[in-house]
């Protein structure tokens, strides 16, 4: 029996926790290192950093549940117009099972072939700290309720520990836009980034 890929399961958690937006194909890097929002909320999850947006609160269900997975989740105090909420979540293996890029294409291709997601933009980026990452953004095939489809952000990158972190945003465009998650992504570094 084949076990479903470590950011198929990141997604599907951000889905049950709350909330989506994107386009299709091409290899640009569709997100780059960079600052966090300009009102920023440094947190630590793991081994990893990043810069939330100050309308972002943690949820129940983070930390290590054992596995081996440290987890940090984040929803937004603001809702779009049609009352959803923005997420992002955190997953960070001690140890991964293949590289961040085959991460990354397996979940590209269970968006193509599965989920349907429209929009879809990926490829390897090269992210100073990590051994190797790759990125990723669609939207969600269809709306879930009123509005439009949420948009989706996911870094995949390879730590020189040896193991694998997943940041996914997922949002309704407008909030995507507003508190300004494709920063945080942006954001993401290693908590010792010397090491």
């Amino acid at each position: 029996m084949r076990r479903p890929p470590f950011l198929f399961l990141v997604v599907v958690t951000v889905l049950l926790s709350a909330c989506s937006r994107a386009g299709d194909g091409g290899s640009d890097a569709v997100v780059t290192p960079g600052d966090g929002p300009a009102d920023g909320t440094n947190v630590t999850v793991g081994a990893v950093q990043l810069d939330l947006p100050a309308q972002m609160q943690p949820l129940e269900g983070g930390d290590d549940s054992g596995d081996g997975i440290t987890r940090g989740r984040y929803r937004s105090t603001v809702n779009d117009s049609t009352g959803r909420a923005a997420a992002v979540v955190v997953s960070v293996a001690a140890t991964a099972t293949r590289s961040a890029t085959a991460e990354g294409e397996a979940l590209v291709g269970y968006q193509k072939d599965v989920a349907k997601g429209t929009g879809i933009k990926s490829g390897p980026v090269d992210w100073p700290g990590f051994t190797g990452a790759y990125g990723m953004e669609f939207d969600d095939a269809a709306a879930q309720g009123a509005g439009a489809p949420l948009h989706h952000l996911v870094l995949v990158a390879s730590t020189r520990q040896g193991g694998l972190v997943n940041v996914t945003v997922a949002a309704p465009p407008e909030l995507f836009d507003s508190l300004d998650l494709k920063a945080t992504v942006a954001s993401v570094r290693p908590v010792h980034q010397g090491a």
